[in-house]
C-alpha cells in the first residue's frame, strides 16, 4: 500500500537515478492552418513560454485542466519557423518541431522581406503564418488530412500534380548503351 503524503518518484536519465524533485515543462502539440495547408506541430519548453508568457511551474495546477494562457493560443496568428527530423523525411512523421516562433509585427517584417504567406501558392516556403487550433488530445487522432507537401518545385514544373512514385515526371531521354569490351 503505497502512502498518498508521499512524492512520486521519476528516474532521471542525467543523473541516471530516481528523484522525487521535478518540475513541468512545456511540450505542447499544436494543430495549425494556413492558407494552403495544416499540419501539427511540437513546441517545447523555452519556445513555447516566448509565446505563452509564463512558465509552466506558473500555470500547473490540475493536468486535466488546459490552463487560460494555453487556450487563448486558439485563434492567434504566428510564424512558425520548423526543424525537420530524419523521421520527418524518412519515415514520414507529420509533426514538425517548432525551433521559433514570431508574431505582430515581426512576422509583419518578414512578410514584407519576402513574399506574403497569402501569395505562396504552388511554391514551397520554409516560413509559413498560420493559426493555432485546439485539439483535443483526449479524443483518438488520425494523421490523415494533415499531409505537408515535400516536394520542392522549379517553375516550369509548378502545374504537376503532387510527386509521388506513380505519378512522377517519366524520363524523357533515352540512354544508349555502348558495349563494353572486358579485357584478359
Amino acid at each position: 500500500m503505497s502512502n498518498p503524503s508521499q512524492k512520486p518518484l521519476f528516474y532521471c536519465d542525467i543523473c541516471r537515478g530516481i528523484t522525487p524533485d521535478v518540475s513541468p515543462k512545456y511540450k505542447l502539440h499544436l494543430f495549425v492552418k494556413d492558407d494552403s495547408d495544416s499540419c501539427i506541430v511540437m513546441m517545447l519548453d523555452s519556445v513555447a513560454q516566448s509565446i505563452i508568457g509564463s512558465a509552466a511551474t506558473e500555470l500547473w495546477d490540475d493536468p486535466t485542466i488546459l490552463p487560460q494562457p494555453i487556450e487563448s493560443l486558439v485563434g492567434k496568428s504566428f510564424c512558425f519557423g520548423i526543424s525537420l527530423s530524419t523521421d520527418n523525411v524518412n519515415n514520414g512523421n507529420t509533426t514538425f518541431k517548432v525551433s521559433e516562433v514570431w508574431s505582430g509585427d515581426k512576422i509583419q517584417k518578414i512578410e514584407s522581406q519576402t513574399e506574403p504567406c497569402s501569395l505562396l501558392d504552388t511554391y514551397s516556403s520554409t516560413l509559413s503564418g498560420g493559426e493555432v487550433s485546439l485539439v483535443d488530445p483526449n479524443k483518438e487522432s488520425s494523421s490523415e488530412g494533415f499531409s505537408t507537401p515535400f516536394s520542392k518545385r522549379k517553375e516550369a514544373d509548378a502545374d504537376l500534380l503532387d510527386m509521388t512514385s506513380t505519378s512522377k515526371k517519366p524520363c524523357t531521354q533515352k540512354i544508349k548503351m555502348e558495349n563494353t569490351k572486358t579485357e584478359e
